[in-house]
């Protein structure tokens, strides 16, 4: 993804909404991680992520799994935000979502990971993705 001015601007907008739970430093590496996640890589992983950051791979562990900040304030947080969008917010008939991850793309010369199926009965994975 090219992420020129504009779409930094619109980036930092969004991820300013989340602000006020975390402090200026895991902010920062919050911030630095959703921009590294936007990058293209074969393997998207922390050891990955910190090629791209400058942070050691100990701080992005730590900032996510001990550091101190309210997980459910900011999930509630995300929840209304999803509300309050025509394109995200809750029907009153529910929601279909369609997970096409593991389905062949007819476009695509290269798929990787399309024919694992671990952890399904044998043939489920084929009529879910059918």
């Amino acid at each position: 993804m090219n992420i020129g001015p504009t779409n930094a601007s619109v980036i930092n907008k969004f991820l300013n909404n989340f602000k006020a739970y975390f402090s200026n430093k895991q902010f920062s590496v919050f911030r630095m991680f959703v921009y590294a996640c936007l990058k293209d890589y074969k393997r998207l992983n922390p050891s990955s992520l910190v090629k791209q950051i400058p942070i050691n791979y100990q701080a992005l562990q730590y900032s996510f799994s001990g550091a101190k900040w309210d997980y459910n304030a900011l999930n509630n947080r995300k929840i209304n935000m999803l509300k309050k969008q025509r394109t995200t917010s809750f029907a009153q008939g529910g929601i279909l979502a369609i997970d096409d991850t593991s389905s062949v793309k007819p476009r695509s010369k290269k798929t990787e990971g399309v024919d694992y199926s671990a952890g399904y009965p044998a043939g489920l994975s084929t009529l879910l993705c059918s």
